[in-house]
């Protein structure tokens, strides 16, 4: 006969429930923890045959005891625990989660987890300085007592399962359970943190409204103050709090309380918290590990809706001082590792308007949650370009030898500068408080740097700005003060010497060329139409970069597309009405193709190339001028109808700015524009394969 095990352990579970409801509770004490030892020696005895070692008194061989009182069942507590984790696989079952739940039982269980010496008393942590506190937190825990090591493992397995037992001693016991776990990072404890940090991201996923109540909300968070980030210096730590700050929940109740707890910690001051850890000059060790998690903390924001209360704290009149703060740190630092990280928060602090990974063109879009706390970052970021820029000038004079004169820090600060004055309220009053001597070291690292790809990136995106500001003091001191354009026109022609810079050189040398075109009466078209050396090197250049965008060669990766002749991406983002750069998502090329007459093709305003570059408008001179016939396209040439209209043809179905289609048609997304600026390969021929004539098997030929 079949019988449903499970069915009828369920009503056994419940008959036993009841029968204990009834009973005393000295007499339920006695049943629950009578079970639970016969359950631990069923679970022996499957191990290896024979009962584990231990107290040799067993409750169940009692027969005229029926109770228990309050010292014997302290005693049997302590047995029946120790039992159950000297088990090579512990288990539970219904008999022993109801001995468990009995009033005592789980403190005894959860001492094996905290480990607290009972002959110690633990130290008032709110009453201590931040200093005491990260103190307490660095002393040495117990690795070397194996068997208790073991049980603290087996306690932690058994809280951590994913049973109905399980969760019905989690759901039952939560409150002393998270409450005796805390007691893991008092500075008596000796318990073991990767222990602490798995039960509390299991507590996290089963409880998480309630953990938020309990960590942050309730006490002023005094938990999280004076427990928690002491230890961020331990990973099994760090993660716990991670996991509780930033986790993805469907629930909306519990996404409201985490956005109610980012305002708590705000008014709390969780931000000014880490500056004062990051000033903590006596633990330089444990300052360098909170500037770690201060920017990995960043990086989670910056992908977490209204992640942004967490940081209103830089939106408000502390703003300027939390910022004048960092650039103070970096600007003291000697060259260190806390240096080092110092100036990458402020980079994530800049950059983190903008999600890590740009999505597809439908999915979603580019604007980050922390956008507005990256915008008001940059501005405030603006009155400090000075002094960053005195420090990239300092480091270089005065390093030892040369050899750290210019490090990927010194990069990362040239990036923080690009952001800052790309917002900057008053660029020509920032570009005018420049440090002496920045210019020309700002031209002189071209040249010495010139085979770091990623220096020679953010190097164009900063000689772009200063040309699209149109500063001519700033563009003096770089162009003419410095004789630019002549040096990277030698360094591009002297082929003896090897540099990666020459596709950098072609960039710039188009961008200044392309500005001269757009803008006749600006300071470039003078410059350049007055320097011979440019004069004499311009058909190469037109050479040199019509051979970069015309596709006269196959390309043969399937997987990858051509690579397209500018910086950035691809396609180039414009700004909308909608949103910002930051959040300028992309579609397809609009326009049939059969209409489509022109390509695109060539490398003066109005083609792709000089699209890719920023420049949307055709030419301002009708009749071409300057530029040769043969690099001209449609959209540039004589036939076109340049002008204010959205297209530059009546062919082309390339808008100059995506701005320009809100007064075309209100149901389309002004916000989704882009088009595809690689050159396209010629459309493969399919040939039909020959089907093989089939081989007649055995049987057909019978």
């Amino acid at each position: 006969m079949w019988i449903d095990n499970d069915r009828y352990r369920q009503y056994d579970d419940r008959d036993r429930e009841a029968e204990l409801k009834a009973m005393s509770p000295e007499e339920r004490r006695y049943k629950a923890m009578s079970d639970a030892t016969i359950s631990i020696k069923d679970t022996a005895s499957l191990e290896n045959g024979k009962s584990i070692a231990g107290d040799s008194k067993d409750l169940e061989e009692s027969s005229d005891q029926k109770t228990l009182s309050n010292g014997e069942f302290k005693t049997a507590s302590e047995a029946v625990v120790k039992k159950l984790l000297r088990l090579m696989t512990p288990r539970l079952d219904s008999r022993i989660v109801s001995a468990l739940l009995l009033e005592g039982m789980m403190d005894v269980f959860m001492g094996y987890i905290i480990r607290l010496p009972d002959d110690e008393r633990a130290p008032d942590l709110a009453s201590l300085s931040l200093e005491a506190k990260v103190k307490f937190a660095a002393h040495p825990r117990d690795l070397e007592d194996l068997e208790a090591l073991k049980l603290s493992a087996h306690a932690t397995e058994l809280l951590c399962g994913t049973s109905a037992n399980h969760h019905r001693l989690l759901n039952e016991s939560f409150e002393i359970i998270a409450s005796r776990l805390m007691e893991t990072l008092l500075p008596t404890s000796i318990g073991h943190l990767n222990h602490f940090g798995r039960v509390f991201q299991q507590l996290v996923r089963r409880h998480m409204s309630d953990m938020l109540d309990y960590i942050i909300l309730q006490d002023n968070a005094t938990r999280l103050f004076d427990y928690i980030l002491p230890y961020l210096n331990y990973g099994a730590v760090a993660d716990a709090l991670f996991s509780l700050m930033f986790f993805r929940d469907g629930d909306k109740e519990t996404r409201d309380k985490r956005v109610k707890c980012y305002k708590r910690l705000c008014e709390l001051g969780f931000l000014e918290w880490f500056l004062d850890v990051i000033q903590c000059a006596e633990y330089r060790g444990f300052s360098d590990d909170a500037k770690e998690f201060l920017l990995r903390m960043i990086e989670e924001a910056s992908q977490m809706d209204n992640a942004e209360e967490l940081f209103k704290s830089l939106q408000s009149e502390k703003g300027p001082d939390i910022i004048k703060s960092l650039v103070t740190s970096i600007s003291d630092l000697g060259a260190t590792r806390g240096r080092q990280l110092m100036v990458q928060v402020l980079r994530g602090l800049v950059m983190s308007g903008t999600p890590p990974v740009r999505a597809s063109a439908m999915s979603q879009p580019v604007q980050g949650p922390l956008y507005g706390v990256c915008q008001h970052t940059r501005v405030l970021l603006s009155e400090h370009i000075p002094t960053l820029c005195k420090i990239i000038t300092r480091d270089y004079d005065y390093a030892p030898l040369k050899i750290f004169s210019f490090t990927f820090m010194h990069v990362e600060i040239l990036e923080i500068v690009y952001h800052a004055l790309s917002d900057a309220p008053n660029k020509e009053k920032v570009l005018d408080a420049l440090p002496a001597g920045f210019w020309k070291l700002f031209a002189n690292l071209f040249f010495e740097k010139s085979s770091s790809s990623i220096f020679l990136t953010v190097y164009y995106k900063i000689f772009v700005l200063l040309v699209n500001i149109d500063y001519e003091p700033a563009l003096v001191a770089l162009l003419e003060k410095q004789d630019f354009i002549t040096r990277i026109i030698d360094l591009y022609e002297n082929k003896a010497q090897p540099t990666d810079a020459r596709g950098h050189i072609l960039l710039i040398l188009n961008h200044l060329r392309l500005t001269s075109d757009a803008n006749r009466p600006g300071y470039v078209h003078r410059v350049l139409s007055s320097h011979p050396r440019y004069e004499q090197f311009l058909p190469t250049l037109r050479a040199d970069t019509l051979a970069q965008t015309d596709a006269n060669y196959a390309w043969k990766l399937d997987t990858c597309p051509r690579p397209a002749p500018h910086l950035g991406p691809v396609p180039p983002l414009r700004p909308s009405l909608m949103f910002s750069v930051y959040n300028s998502a992309t579609l397809p090329l609009m326009g049939a193709v059969d209409d489509h007459v022109d390509d695109g093709s060539g490398i003066e305003l109005g083609s792709d190339f000089a699209y890719c570059l920023g420049f949307d408008n055709a030419a301002e001179h009708p009749n071409g001028m300057e530029t040769p016939s043969n690099y001209h396209s449609r959209r540039n040439s004589i036939h076109s109808s340049s002008g204010d209209s959205c297209y530059s043809s009546e062919s082309d179905s390339r808008p100059s700015s995506p701005n320009h289609y809100a007064g075309l048609d209100e149901s389309f997304p002004v916000d989704l524009i882009f088009e595809s600026l690689t050159p396209e390969e010629p459309p493969a021929v399919e040939t039909k394969k020959k089907k093989k004539k089939k081989k007649p098997t055995f049987l057909e030929d019978e």
